[in-house]
């Protein structure tokens, strides 16, 4: 999303609520991020992180809650054939101008991805992958490097290539409360 083009909100803390306030976001095929998916999950496995909804894949027994919460429609229920699987992270519909107008990683149809991969079809401005055909060794590398908006990427399990290139990060140290209030700060004059 461009932050800069999204207005402040607010309405009713809800998904629901915000999907029918016009222009609350560029995108209208974009994640809300209030959390009506978090609060109809209940195995903890959907979070609002920077705005958008992530699913926590050790967690998620595909009950669909999550995808029957969302007013907008846009999450949808991957077969998964193996711990990662690629899909398009995009359910922008608009014609590419459009859609680099409010987001700089949004799908803009370019079709890339059909030509480099049997495996994706366009379906409109968008494309699709064909999971019956999905396969462990099917070969996505031609498609993800023709990509020009990184809107193709695997959810599920990190590899272990993923897992080696953040080993060596040091996790921070624990965050305290330290129960401070906008009183705690004020000077007073007078």
């Amino acid at each position: 999303r461009l932050p800069e083009n999204k207005p402040e909100y607010r309405g009713e803390p809800t998904c629901s609520a915000a999907n029918l306030v016009a222009g609350f976001q560029g995108c209208i095929y974009g994640c809300l991020g209030l959390g009506d998916c978090v609060r109809a999950c209940e195995y903890d496995a959907i979070h609002v992180i920077d705005g958008v909804a992530v699913v926590d894949y050790s967690n998620c027994i595909g009950c669909k809650a999550c995808a029957a919460a969302c007013p907008r429609n846009i999450i949808s229920m991957v077969p998964f054939k193996s711990d990662r699987m690629l899909v398009v992270a995009c359910s922008n519909a608009d014609a590419g101008l459009d859609v680099k107008s409010v987001c700089t990683i949004g799908c803009i149809g370019c079709s890339a991805c059909a030509r480099k991969s049997e495996i994706f079809a366009m379906d409109g401005k968008l494309p699709t992958i064909d999971y019956d055909s999905y396969t462990e060794q099917s070969d996505f590398a031609p498609a993800l490097e023709k990509c020009p908006r990184e809107s193709l990427v695997f959810v599920g399990k990190p590899s272990e290539e993923e897992k080696s290139e953040v080993a060596e990060e040091e996790l921070p140290d624990r965050i305290k409360a330290d129960f401070q209030t906008t009183v705690d700060k004020t000077e007073w004059w007078g």
